[in-house]
Formats: C-alpha cells, structure tokens, sequence
C-alpha cells in the first residue's frame, strides 16, 4: 500500500515529532512523590507487560527520579477488555503551570467545510506519545510500579497541559505547510475537498507531510474519502450539518427520568444539539423547575411532553446549512416587548432560502421603555453582531416587518441612539427590505421565545500591575489557577476572573463600596465577582459590609427590633401592686399599666375640651374623667375597675345595675383569668415582630434617634458607637450616650432602639 510507512503497527510504533522537545513547567521545585498503589497478581502481570513494551519502544526509560506517581489500570471503552496503562498525575497537575493554547472553536472548523463535498477523516495513533519531553523533565513525569520506578520521554496521557501542547503542535504543522484543506481537533484532522480528485492529491500531500514530520496514523480509525462523514458529534455532507446518527440514537432510546441526576445528564446530552431545536428554551422549562433547590421531584404530564418533544425534535433530524461565504446573506430579524430574534439564511442552487444559525436574547430592562421602531432597530443592530463575522465584508439583506425601519439607512436629521446606530450600520454594506409579519415567522417566533442572556460587568477597581506583584507574593495563588498574560485567573461559568491576592482584597472592597455609594452586599456580589475572585468572597463582602460604620449610622433598619414584650404578672386582689406615671416620653412599655390608662384619659380629656362651646380647662374635667373611666366596663375584663376595687359601684343605679354583675370574687376571678388570657395573645403577636437579643456591658451598640418631621432628610438615623454600660432589664441598658436634658453623661434606653455596631477595626477576611 502507498504511503504505508505513515500508518502504525500497534499503539507502541510511534516516532517523535520533528519539533523542539517540550517543557513541563511547575510552580514549586519541591518534588511530588507517592507510594505505588496496590495491585492483584493478574493486574501486575499486565502493568509489567506493558511497562516492557514501553522500554523496548523507547517511550519511558528506567529513573532514579525524586518525583514519582502511582500507576492504575483503565478498560479501553472500544477495545472490549483491553486495558490501558495510566497514571494518577493529579498530586503533579496540582503544581503544574496552565498553558492557555486556544481550544479550537466548533463553529469555525464547521464553516471551513461548507463547500466540501469530499471528506477524510485521519486519527493520530497514540497522539499524545508523539510530543518528545525536555530532558529536564523527563523525571517529572516519573511513574512508580511495585517491580520498579521509570519516567516518560514523550508526552503521557493524564498531564494537564497535554491537550494543549499537543494541539498547538498538530496546528503549527499544518499552518507551517499552508494547509487550507484541512483542520485539526486535537488528534483528530479533516482532510476536506470539492472534487474526488482534488481530494487524492490532498491526502497524498497529508500524508508526505505526515512522512517528514513523524506522525503516525491508526489505520482503524481512518475514513477515506467519503460524501458523508461524522466529525465531532456531526453529520456533514455537501454543505449541512446534523447531529449524530449514534448520539441521536442514544438519546432516543432514554427512559423518562426517575431524579434529579437522570435529569441532569438528559438535559446535557440534550444541550450539545440546542441550536437545532426551535425554541428550545421554551421547551425545556417545565424540567428546568426540577432542577431548582429545594424542589421536590415531581415528574408530572407536562415534563413528560417537554421531555417526549425534546427527544422527537432531535431525532427528526433536523439540519442545518453550512455557511457560504460566496452566497448572500439575509438576516430575518423582528422584536417584541420582551425579546429581539434574528435568523440568518442563505439561498442554495434553487434559490430557496435556508437557515444558518439562530439568535435570540431577552431585552434588558432599560430597553423595554423603547419606542417599537426603536426596538426594530436593535433587533437588527443585535443581530449584525451577532453574526458580524459572516456578514463582515459582503453585501446582505436585512428584512423586517416594520416599515418604518426601511427608511433608516437614508433618513436625515437623526438624533439620540438612532443616530449612534445609523452610524454603525453605515459601516456594512446592507440592503433593508420590508416584510410582513406573517410571511417573518421564524425571526418573530424567536423574538417570542427568547434564550435569556446574562450580561457581565467589569468594574475595574485595581490597578494590574499592582494585581501582578502582590500575586507573585502571595501563596493563594498557586497551582490550581491559570495564567493569563502574567496574571493568574481562575475560570468560572467560561469567564476568567483575576484571583486577588490577601493582600490587596480589602483595599478592593473599600474601592467598590465608597466608589458605588455604599451598596448592599448583593450589589458588591453583583459589582466585584464578574471580574475578580478569591475563596470565600462572598462571606468576606457580607463581613466587610456588616462592619462599615458608615451603612450602619446611615442606613434605615430593615431587620426586626430587638425587644420582646415584657409583662407585668397579674395581680388577684386590690392594691396587691400599685403603679404610678405621669405623661411623658419614655418608652410605654416602661409602665405599661399606668402608660395605657394614660392614653385613655388624655384621648377622654381632648374630647371633653374641645366639645364644650366654652372653654374649659383641662385640671377641672380631670376628675371627672377619671370618675367615667372607673364606671365604664373595661374592653378585657368586661366589668367597671371601680366594681373590681370596691365590690360594689359608688351609686344606686335606677335599674338594679349591681345586680346585673357577678358577685365581687367570681367576677375577680373571671376579670383574671380575661386579663390572662389577652396579654398572652398579645405577646404572641407582638414577639412575631421583634427578636430577642441581649448585650453585655462593655459592648457597642448604635441609637435610632428621633426625628421630627422638619428634620434634614440626610440627617443619619443613628447616632454612636456608644458603649453599653448597665444592663437594667430584660429591655432596658445603660449606655454612655450625653443625655441633653439631664445633662448626664449617660441614657436609660429602650433595646428596640438599639442595634449592635460592628466595629471596622474587628473586621477580618478569611485566609482560606
């Protein structure tokens, strides 16, 4: 056979790239050693039989190395009870340097084949063993075995950084040799061509360079030279693109999900095919509610149709067209009060127009207040970049259902955002042309059942030069972070956020919080995580904000007082307990007695003296409303409090009202347990709006204080510190705030008018 000599005899018959040796780079020089793991005589014998096929193929060599890492074996998922040799490298990848080579991009190795109508598909036998390893750091890579200790001359399986070593090399192959007829994925590469014979000569140019540059092919998993082909996950053939047949009929054959787990993995293999369902966020929200916390797992009719709908819109095989760089684009665009959608098209042979890609987005809140032209024009403003890159350079067509929209690419005199967005627009070459609603369905049911976006902010709060020093000082930034251009990162959700380093987080929280206003702790979450990150950041910004004084003086109280009811115990006989108040401003529940018979009479005294003609002062209707409150049945106890007293009523009523009581004891009894049975509703409702809470002297507290209605509306509602001096009650301290009508140096005060202060100089961000 041509050109056998590129093809390998077994997984063992690999050369070295004719490259540089490459480098494995480690954050700390202190080696990382560990016990072999124990084996079965049966799994022995096959580590040893494959450590030796290792050595007479020159991939590991005997060491005397200081690291050393266990080895385990793996069955090989297509190879039936065939195992594979591997390492535990985790301890390693710990203190191994991240290199951030970029991962190929899916969509961009799919438009590459739009116009291919031949397909080859070529796999490097044991890729990885391809990549010769620097003699430094070979004994890195040292592997333990109970019969002995060896190190790896070529890139093993297992290492953190293979993946990308060995991507960059593939690719700088190809780019090396001009290759615009093929791509890689890794190990995998794509020989792609328009005619049969153009694709021959293709593969022998491959396949020369495949000869010089040593690498070796695994003839089993190698297709020539087909119409059809699988590549990652995709069908491709002529132009379009569809999902697997064998992922499709994998997810075709699931049962129903019995929990949360089931759900999950469903939803992922779902997930990799999204943009070939229609409104595919729609259709799985009933089985995203099952995913919430603390929902129970309720498979109902509805997750039953979402479910039964997801599967039979994949496996109807939807398919989408590759795009074609020398056909005119047009993007269908429309929005709605909630969302903007677009599809864009491009015709085939026939002029028959097919979809490209999809792209929806809900509006943000602001941008629910535009005028309806005003949201036509941001459908198509969105959607051209969305899909800038294909439309970049050529002439397309914009259609819309909004006619007023038509005439903005000549209309004058444009003010506000529509003139930002002419101008932008002015930069592509594009046509506008009207359509109606009804014929625009596809972009107008996208713009109805939109994907919801989550827009990040960066706030940039530190100086990056100062992040790079204070980074390379501080041990938190180590080995399980990337680096990015000399910063290290940590990648969360697809972002990278900058890890700060200890000693720069408080003077990143004191940025964000004088620099916004003092925003709550949600609105700092919101503020500072987009871009940055350490552990425990968010109890560290719920410490930081706890302890700023100025939010604790400034900022009104939204938590419940502190303070529960406190009862005087009932009395059974007069003059048991006597209270005496007079009408002033300390807190009622002082004497709560005295303080509610106090706000009967002076209510009955405002009523007596301003319903005479003539004036009356209030000292002489004083006794005579006590004489009426005394007489007047009380709401609790149903009987007058001079019965209760005196046993008998002070006069001799016309129709025999003595009689109409209970005898004096029964009727003190009932009055009792009445009395009782109120005050203990009474606090149930009023402990339902405060919380019980005790200081000790020496601790500090702020003070609500009282402010009159011409009171400056910026003044603080709180006045302190002030420390707690004496506790007097359950309710009531000592604090040594001045008090300016005594002119004492301390207050009696009521704990509803108090919260604790934490002090800033208390303050301490965890050190993971």
């Amino acid at each position: 056979m041509t050109n056998a000599q590129v093809f390998s005899k077994d997984k063992y018959d690999v050369d070295a790239l004719r490259v540089e040796p490459q480098r494995i780079v480690l954050y700390s020089d202190l080696p990382v050693s560990l016990r072999p793991y124990r084996t079965s005589p049966v799994e022995e014998h096959e580590i040893k039989s494959q450590v030796e096929k290792l050595l007479q193929a020159g991939l590991i060599k005997e060491s005397n190395s200081p690291y050393s890492s266990p080895v385990t074996l793996a069955f090989k998922r297509d190879e039936g009870k065939k195992t594979r040799l591997c390492i535990d490298f985790r301890k390693l990848n710990a203190l191994c340097k991240s290199d951030s080579e970029p991962l190929p991009l899916m969509d961009s190795l799919l438009d590459k084949l739009s116009k291919a109508k031949i397909f080859s598909s070529l796999d490097l036998a044991s890729g990885y063993w391809h990549v010769p390893i620097h003699p430094k750091d070979t004994e890195k890579l040292a592997f333990c075995t109970n019969f002995g200790l060896y190190e790896w001359c070529r890139l093993p399986f297992g290492i953190k950084v293979a993946p990308a070593i060995f991507n960059r090399l593939i690719r700088r192959i190809l780019t090396k040799y001009k290759i615009d007829f093929a791509c890689n994925y890794f190990d995998d590469i794509i020989v792609y061509s328009s005619s049969e014979l153009e694709h021959w000569k293709h593969l022998k140019t491959i396949f020369e360079i495949c000869e010089k540059e040593n690498i070796k092919l695994k003839l089993s998993k190698c297709v020539f030279a087909q119409t059809k082909i699988s590549f990652l996950g995709y069908e491709i053939e002529q132009g379009k693109v569809s999902p697997n047949n064998a992922n499709i009929e994998t997810i075709k054959k699931l049962q129903a999900p019995t929990n949360v787990k089931e759900l999950q993995r469903f939803l992922g293999s779902v997930n990799v095919y999204n943009k070939f369902i229609p409104q595919y966020v729609k259709l799985r929200y009933p089985l995203n509610q099952l995913l919430k916390k603390d929902v129970k797992f309720n498979w109902t009719n509805e997750c039953q149709d979402a479910f039964d709908k997801l599967k039979e819109t994949l496996t109807t095989k939807p398919v989408l067209n590759l795009y074609n760089p020398d056909v005119t684009c047009h993007v269908f665009v429309d929005a709605s009060q909630k969302s903007v959608g677009a599809v864009l098209k491009q015709p085939d042979a026939s002029d028959i127009l097919h979809p490209i890609a999809y792209h929806s987005r809900t509006l943000r809140d602001y941008e629910k207040n535009y005028a309806i032209t005003e949201l036509e024009c941001l459908a198509i403003v969105d959607a051209l970049d969305k899909f800038y890159y294909y439309l970049h350079g050529q002439k397309f067509v914009i259609h819309t259902d909004h006619a007023a929209v038509v005439w903005l690419k000549n209309v004058k005199n444009l003010r506000g955002r529509l003139f930002r967005w002419s101008l932008k627009l002015s930069m592509l070459d594009y046509e506008i042309k009207y359509q109606k609603g009804c014929t625009n369905i596809e972009a107008d049911m996208l713009s109805r059942h939109p994907v919801s976006h989550h827009l990040q902010h960066a706030v940039h709060l530190l100086d990056i030069n100062e992040i790079k020093t204070q980074q390379k000082n501080d041990n938190l930034c180590g080995p399980k972070y990337h680096e990015v251009k000399d910063v290290i990162v940590i990648k969360k959700r697809n972002l990278y956020k900058i890890v700060v380093p200890f000693s720069l987080r408080l003077k990143l929280l004191n940025q964000a919080h004088e620099q916004f206003g003092h925003p709550g702790v949600q609105k700092m979450l919101n503020l500072i995580t987009p871009q940055y990150y350490w552990p425990n950041i968010t109890s560290d910004i719920t410490e930081f904000v706890k302890h700023c004084s100025v939010c604790q003086l400034n900022k009104k109280r939204k938590q419940k007082r502190f303070g529960l009811l406190q009862q005087v115990p009932p009395t059974s006989t007069p003059f048991e307990c006597i209270s005496v108040d007079t009408v002033g401003a300390h807190h009622p529940q002082t004497n709560g007695k005295v303080e509610r018979v106090n706000q009967s009479l002076v209510t009955r005294l405002k009523c007596k003296v301003h319903s005479t003609s003539t004036k009356v002062p209030w000292t002489k209707l004083l006794e005579s409303v006590t004489n009426e409150y005394n007489l007047t049945p009380h709401s609790i106890t149903k009987y007058p409090p001079a019965y209760l007293l005196l046993g008998t009523l002070p006069y001799d009523s016309p129709i025999g009202q003595n009689s109409y009581y209970e005898p004096v004891n029964e009727a003190r009894n009932l009055a009792l347990q009445r009395t009782i049975d109120y005050h203990n509703k009474n606090k149930v409702r009023y402990d339902a709006r405060f919380v019980d809470k005790k200081f000790n002297p020496g601790d500090f507290v702020v003070y609500e204080e009282f402010h009159y209605p011409n009171t400056r509306k910026l003044t603080p509602p709180f006045s302190g510190p002030y420390e707690v001096i004496k506790q007097y009650s359950e309710v009531t301290y000592e604090i040594n705030k001045p008090n300016p009508l005594t002119k004492q140096a301390t207050q009696i005060v009521h704990i509803s008018k108090l919260r604790c202060f934490h002090s800033p100089d208390k303050l301490k961000l965890s050190h993971e």
